[in-house]
Formats: structure tokens, C-alpha cells, sequence
């Protein structure tokens, strides 16, 4: 799940940023993935030279990048697009499940990075069980808490990032104190959004639970925030709004920007196209301008801003779908 505000640690945001989605590749089989293109047959992502072409058309606008995937360490040129962004001189964030190829030798090469803010890491619970519910990768829990060991024993800034499912949402307080012990410096919580998925998803009084475990331990100054807005009409929390689209955009693996990391619509390319022609595009444009109709006269709405709109766009994919059969049925009149 893509991370609302740039700075981990504290929760601020830095305007505008950009998430850069080096690589579709990924070691890890989360049933949960929020990447749109992770099930599907995809060319080989920008090289080095692409990526430069990308940053170089950013480099003047953005405040903040966000290094993410598929998991962005596997692409193969990974080390020298990050020297790229680091000689811009603009922060980042890296965003990684921390099953490295060579764990020493990245860690050692990130420590030589200025302008890396910190890594996120994905933990979703404080035992395998939990996370491999998530993962569906055996082995991937001892893997990835050996790594987060390791770099925050290197004097890495760490936040671990835990999507809530019917597997944790019980266990908030364990991957708090878990995530603490292994020395990150703040956890992360995020709800899941993407197609529904009720093999993996709390039911919604799970959900509302952990909702209020976190903000429980919150108040009692617990280092954990949210990752991801969610909306007070699901439960009353500290969450905060969605700046997808408005204040930050995703570049995907070809080039291609889409206004929110979760959601597959594509407003251009920055290959061909200025960043101020795709963010004045018609499609960011209807992007920005979608809001389920309750929202709007919702009491909420002047600090909510309306439900998430990645998530409303697979309600209506799921709206259309079951509307087929019928469809098709008055098609034949």
C-alpha cells in the first residue's frame, strides 16, 4: 500500500510527490499487492537512460520521490537510477519488503545516499503466520526481519508498514511493540484497498477494532501512524486526506502517470509528454473531480474531501460487471 506522507517519520508531506515505480519485478507474492500491473504480462521497464529522461522532467517541480515497485531493488540498474535521484539533490523515501539479493552490500551502499530519508519496510504481523498470510512467500517473515535488524543496526532510518488484515488486526499492540524491538523507528498501518479480496480483508468490525487500537495507542504516544486515509464514516481516526492527483502522482515502470499509486488509470506519459500537460490533462482533471454523490453532504466532508477514489473506481468496476448479464439481455430486445 502506497504511503500518504513522504516523511515517514513524522507524518509531514512535502508538495509535490512523486512515487517512481522502478520495476513491476517483485520476490514476494502478496495476495494483497497494490501494484495494477503486478498480475499481468508486462515489456521490460524503463532502463537507466528512461528513468533519467523521467527524473530530468521532475527534477524542477518535485519536492519529494517515493523509490518503490514491485520491489525496486530488483531492477537492474537500481544503484545507479538512485545515485540519479541523489545527485538532484531531492529527498526520498525507499519503499521495500527487504528480501535483498546481497543485504550487506545494499545496506552499505544506501549509507553512502544523503539525500535517503529512510526506508519503509513491509511487516504485516509480528510472526510468519500473520506476515506470510499477506506475503504468500514462505520464509519471507525471517528473511525480512533479519533485514530490518540489519539495517537499523547501520544507523538506517526505519518505519515498518503493515497492511491490517483478518490475520493482525487483533495483533496491533504485538506488531507495535515487534516493530520498536527490531528498531524501527515508527509503524505503519494501512487499510487494504483494491479489488475486494475476503480471503485476506478484516471483516468490518475487525477493522473498526483495529481502528481503535491504533489510535488508543496513539493517544497513549505510541509511534504509529497512519499510512492511507480512511474515511471517518468507516470509524473516527487520525488519518488525515488523499492528495492523490492533487498534490501527488505515480509514474509507473514505462513512463506512464497515473494520479494514485492504486489505481490503474493512466493520465500520460512523460517519455512524450511535459509534466505540466499531463497534470493539466483532462484526465487528472476527471480524476480530481470524482466524489461518490453522499459525500458531498456529508458533514465530513470539508476535512475528508470524499471516499477514496482508487477504491470508488473498483466499485464501479465491480458495479459494471455484475450489470453484464443484463446488459447483454437488453442488447438482445
Amino acid at each position: 500500500m502506497g504511503d500518504c506522507a513522504c516523511d515517514v517519520f513524522t507524518g509531514e508531506t512535502k508538495i509535490p510527490v512523486f512515487f517512481l515505480e522502478l520495476t513491476f519485478a517483485c520476490n514476494n507474492a502478496c495476495v494483497g499487492c497494490s501494484n495494477v500491473f503486478s498480475h499481468q504480462s508486462n515489456p521490460p521497464p524503463l532502463d537507466y537512460e528512461g528513468w533519467h529522461r523521467v527524473l530530468e522532467r521532475l527534477a524542477p517541480t518535485a519536492a519529494w520521490f517515493k523509490i518503490t515497485g514491485g520491489e525496486p531493488t530488483l531492477h537492474p540498474e537500481f544503484e545507479a537510477i538512485i545515485k540519479d535521484i541523489d545527485a538532484l539533490g531531492i529527498p526520498f523515501t525507499l519503499f521495500t519488503n527487504a528480501r535483498w539479493q546481497e543485504p550487506k552490500r545494499l545496506v552499505s551502499f544506501l549509507k553512502s545516499i544523503p539525500t535517503l530519508h529512510g526506508l519503509l519496510i513491509s511487516l504485516h504481523g509480528p510472526d510468519a503466520f500473520s506476515h506470510e498470510a499477506f506475503t504468500c512467500t514462505p520464509g519471507s517473515f525471517e528473511e525480512t526481519v533479519a533485514n530490518i535488524r540489519l539495517a537499523t543496526e547501520a544507523g538506517l532510518r526505519v518505519a515498518t508498514s503493515t497492511v491490517i488484515t483478518r490475520y493482525n488486526w487483533n495483533r496491533i499492540g504485538e506488531i507495535v511493540a515487534f516493530s520498536k524491538e527490531l528498531g524501527a523507528r515508527q509503524a505503519v498501518f494501512n487499510r487494504f484497498i483494491g479489488s475486494p479480496l475476503p480471503q485476506i480483508e478484516p471483516t468490518p468490525l475487525q477493522f473498526i477494532k483495529a481502528v481503535e487500537t491504533i489510535e488508543a495507542l496513539r493517544a497513549q504516544g505510541a509511534s504509529i501512524r497512519w499510512g492511507n486515509p480512511v474515511p471517518n464514516c468507516l470509524a473516527p481516526n487520525s488519518s488525515g486526506v488523499c492528495m492523490a492527483g492533487d498534490a501527488m502522482a505515480t509514474v509507473d515502470p514505462w513512463g506512464n502517470v497515473r494520479p494514485c499509486n492504486h489505481a490503474p488509470m493512466i493520465v500520460g506519459n512523460l517519455l512524450t509528454q511535459s509534466l505540466e500537460e499531463v497534470w493539466l490533462s483532462s484526465g487528472m482533471e476527471k480524476w480530481r473531480s470524482a466524489r461518490p454523490p453522499q459525500c458531498l453532504k456529508c458533514s465530513e466532508f470539508p476535512s475528508c474531501y470524499g471516499w477514496c477514489r482508487a477504491e470508488l473506481m473498483y466499485k464501479e468496476a465491480i458495479l459494471l460487471k455484475s450489470q453484464e448479464p443484463a446488459l447483454q439481455d437488453a442488447s438482445t430486445f
